[in-house]
């Protein structure tokens, strides 16, 4: 009995010298690299741009020509337009509408512009600051009221777009004669009715 106690003893103390075992260091398995050309970092519109922007509507790859701010973060331009398609509630027969009403206006508005800046030369001018925003302001809202008040992408074109062919004549008969005036009213009436315009039925 005394002898096993002994010799366990002796095992123990053996055990406690001994050098205490070595630990290998963790191995860390490194992650397979992702494969890039799977996710390609260009623009969806410009093949040729690399970018890290994405689209936080459908996580396209946008340029920074092609994003659009918005209140909840960049857009590309084709979510931009499909939200904007809700908004537009116009009939494809809303332009033939708008340019009936519009080339008859436009027309009786550019003649007495014309007949304005010809009989009364220099203070023609500030009569024509004056005039276009009324006009033009009366000019989109009749267009607007007979379409009975629906809004279309490409509405204001029709109506800048008759204000411009009905200026043609009266800008060349202004340019033959040498009427200074009128060539400076008829473009205060095409630049700021235009942007008036725009500005109503956008």
């Amino acid at each position: 009995m005394l002898e096993r106690t002994a010799q366990s003893n002796g095992d123990l103390q053996q055990t406690l010298l001994a050098e205490p075992p070595t630990i290998e260091p963790e191995q860390f398995i490194s992650a397979p690299e992702a494969d890039q050309s799977a996710y390609p970092l260009t623009c969806y519109r410009h093949s040729a741009v690399q970018t890290g922007l994405r689209c936080n509507r459908c996580n396209r790859h946008i340029c920074i020509k092609c994003a659009r701010r918005t209140p909840v973060g960049y857009r590309c331009p084709d979510c931009i337009r499909q939200q904007e398609d809700k908004f537009y509630t116009g009939l494809v027969w809303d332009y033939l509408i708008a340019a009936l009403v519009a080339f008859p206006l436009a027309f009786a508005i550019v003649v007495g512009f014309w007949y304005v800046l010809f009989e009364f030369g220099f203070i023609s001018i500030f009569l024509a600051v004056v005039g276009t925003c009324w006009v033009s302001g009366f000019m989109a809202d009749a267009v607007h009221w007979a379409v009975r008040r629906r809004r279309s992408r490409y509405l204001g074109y029709v109506v800048a777009g008759a204000l411009m062919i009905a200026s043609v004549p009266f800008l060349v008969l202004s340019l033959l004669w040498l009427d200074i005036f009128s060539l400076i009213g008829l473009g205060i009436l095409l630049v700021g009715g235009i942007k008036i315009i725009f500005a109503r039925l956008y």
